[in-house]
């Protein structure tokens, strides 16, 4: 027996040493979250140490587990959003650039002004003068002058380069691919001032929360992936579809009578499956939408349109937090 209770020890200690690791190695994104993880990790070592059954060890591992995942999912939001301050900090950046560089083209006019109207008064004795002092440094002005074009349209092309170039990064939902809610908003309000006869249809994924809760994230955005795809494929030419707020998608479609919009949604709602592997095996995990139309005419301005997209979202998954 106290073989077997020094073996049993010895076992324990690897995970032991292996949770120190975690412990020790883990990315700060904030003191406050990053101590009591820490705290969490120190109590649920010791009741692992501890456990007297094996029970006891398979609770205090998922609890270990749960813990790692919810710091994992704070640091994930943490780096998506300075992600996100970054592409807007860039974007801000080159757009200010861009209009120095106009500003510099202007100024290069303003000289070429400057120098003609000394011209024009050249013959006025007074200014003979001045023009004789000056003609030396206006030709060092038109050199400055054209030097200052030549690079204010490299810095215009530059600028305009990178500003298309991290559009689409801040116009498109990561997880999807699909542009997201803030282009979703733009093209809404664009519908309703032309008073054209459209519908916005919100899909509120289920059962995304409980994926993510026991396969992980990364599956649950695959998922998601795959469900946006498949809508995306079923909607007929023409009809716009959005990442919104949370786990849903919004479709903006036009039709001149919301008939024939119930069937349709129903078929485009229904139980997705799809089979992944997850540590080595073959799962097959399913989701389906709870889905809402609303006339888009029939709301006076947007803001009432988003906050009942809003509220169905919410009481259908629990949460608008971004997936």
């Amino acid at each position: 027996m106290a073989h077997d209770e020094d073996r049993i020890a010895a076992l324990l200690r690897i995970p032991t040493l292996i949770l120190d690791s975690l412990i020790l190695h883990a990315i700060e994104y904030s003191p406050a979250e990053y101590d009591a993880y820490r705290a969490a990790m120190r109590k649920l070592q010791t009741d692992l140490t501890q456990a007297g059954q094996a029970s006891d060890v398979l609770v205090t591992v998922g609890e270990i587990i749960r813990t790692i995942e919810t710091y994992n999912r704070g640091l994930d939001r943490f780096m998506t959003s300075r992600r996100r301050e970054l592409h807007s900090i860039v974007s801000m950046l080159t757009r200010k650039l861009l209009e120095v560089a106009e500003s510099s083209t202007a100024s290069a006019s303003n000289l070429r002004d400057i120098e003609k109207r000394i011209e024009k008064a050249g013959q006025i004795d007074d200014i003979r003068v001045l023009k004789s002092k000056l003609e030396d440094s206006l030709s060092g002005i038109r050199q400055e002058a054209h030097w200052q074009e030549t690079q204010s349209a490299a810095m215009r092309d530059q600028a305009r380069g990178a500003i298309e170039g991290i559009a689409p990064l801040l116009e498109t939902d990561t997880v999807t691919g699909l542009p997201n809610w803030s282009m979703a908003e733009a093209a809404f309000r664009k519908a309703m001032e032309s008073h054209a006869p459209a519908y916005a249809v919100i899909l509120a994924i289920e059962r995304l929360a409980g994926i993510n809760h026991r396969f992980g994230f990364a599956h649950g955005d695959r998922l998601m992936l795959l469900y946006a795809q498949h809508i995306a494929r079923q909607l007929p030419a023409g009809d716009q579809l959005f990442r919104w707020r949370g786990p849903s998608l919004v479709a903006l479609v036009e039709r001149q009578s919301a008939e024939g919009i119930p069937v349709e949604i129903r078929r485009l709602a229904a139980r997705f499956e799809h089979t992944m592997e997850v540590h080595g095996r073959q799962v097959m995990v399913a989701v389906s939408a709870s889905w809402m139309s609303l006339a888009l005419r029939d709301h006076p301005s947007f803001k009432e349109v988003r906050d009942l997209l809003d509220g169905f979202v919410t009481s259908h998954t629990g949460s608008l937090e971004s997936h």
